[in-house]
């Protein structure tokens, strides 16, 4: 699924599934229901809100007692997670070339950051900024672990090593860390960055092919106009989702009028993003139900009449099939 929330690209979640599936390890044993349910069902183009994601992480890590996780999850990720963009990459000619396409394209793998590519008193810099106030730790740890495994692996050189400055506060084990990037890693500082050699950005890729790699950038810009393109549209729809659920008109064809366009077409334009309109009213109905349901202020009758169910029984029903528990029972586990 798409949406115009920060989120991040499935292939994530694909590596951390073939992880769990390497290590042996019963998903019961380490997911809560509803996080099974999206590591299971989740496909290789969708898109997975980082909310979702955060919690998968940090149920899996402290399942593994492993802080590190987003390092080891680093060195198994491979092209194919990536989609166009991790093959467009192999066809790089050189590591600059490879550096340039992260800071235009990065988007195509998360919303969470942006990269910021400098040259400066001899080193090369490749800086994650967040886009979200008060990013997870596993974020950037994760984005600048997969810089340094697909710069060994796309110019054959292992031996291949960055400093890495971190913004959060340094972990109790520093081994992995040290092991992953091979140069000095710090802490506290005020950006999070990668800086190597300049002299590295010259490195030739291994598979560069300079025409299979105009044809797959031409298709890496047509899918991230789409993907632009596609989060406005999806942006409206969840506003007027909002707006007229307490109403009980939260419909495609209430909908599309208000965007002054048919049902069909509103279909199909969701269909592109491989989004069902069924899917992305109950994801936001759902969303609103979490917001309503952690203030304490608001009664159960008044949620389900501000999520547009007709009676209280419905949305207790409706909401127990999506997270295996009532909604009472989530209120006490999470309210305010």
């Amino acid at each position: 699924m798409t949406s115009s929330t920060p989120s991040v690209r499935a292939g994530y979640i694909a590596v951390l599934a073939e992880y769990l599936a390497e290590l042996k390890i019963d998903l019961a044993t380490a997911l809560d229901a509803p996080e099974i349910s999206i590591l299971q069902k989740a496909r290789a183009n969708d898109r997975i809100p980082i909310t979702q994601y955060a919690l998968i992480m940090d149920q899996v890590a402290k399942h593994l007692d492993d802080a590190a996780l987003p390092l080891h999850l680093a060195t198994r990720v491979l092209p194919r997670h990536l989609g166009i963009l991790g093959s467009t990459l192999l066809h790089c000619a050189n590591l600059g070339e490879t550096a340039l396409l992260l800071q235009r394209y990065e988007r195509l793998v998360d919303d969470i950051n942006d990269t910021h590519f400098t040259l400066a008193e001899g080193k090369a810099s490749v800086e994650w900024i967040s886009r979200i106030p008060n990013p997870h730790p596993f974020f950037a740890q994760m984005s600048l672990g997969v810089w340094v495994t697909f710069a060994r692996r796309m110019t054959g050189r292992p031996d291949l090593t960055a400093d890495v400055d971190f913004s959060f506060e340094p972990p109790a084990n520093l081994a992995p860390y040290q092991k992953h990037f091979g140069g000095q890693v710090r802490f506290r500082q005020k950006q999070t960055r990668l800086l190597f050699p300049i002299e590295h950005l010259s490195l030739p890729l291994q598979l560069q092919e300079p025409q299979a790699h105009s044809v797959l950038l031409q298709q890496l810009q047509q899918q991230y106009e789409a993907q632009i393109g596609e989060a406005e549209i999806i942006l409206q729809i969840k506003q007027l989702i909002q707006s007229h659920l307490s109403q009980g008109r939260a419909t495609l064809e209430i909908l599309a009028q208000a965007l002054n366009i048919t049902p069909r077409t509103l279909q199909n334009r969701l269909a592109t993003g491989g989004i069902r309109f069924r899917d992305l009213l109950d994801d936001e109905r759902f969303r609103l139900a979490e917001s309503y349901l952690a203030n304490e202020d608001i009664s159960l009758a008044e949620v389900a009449f501000l999520l547009g169910y007709s009676e209280q029984s419905t949305f207790q029903h409706a909401f127990k099939r999506r997270y295996g528990t009532t909604p009472g029972e989530f209120r006490r586990i999470h309210g305010r």
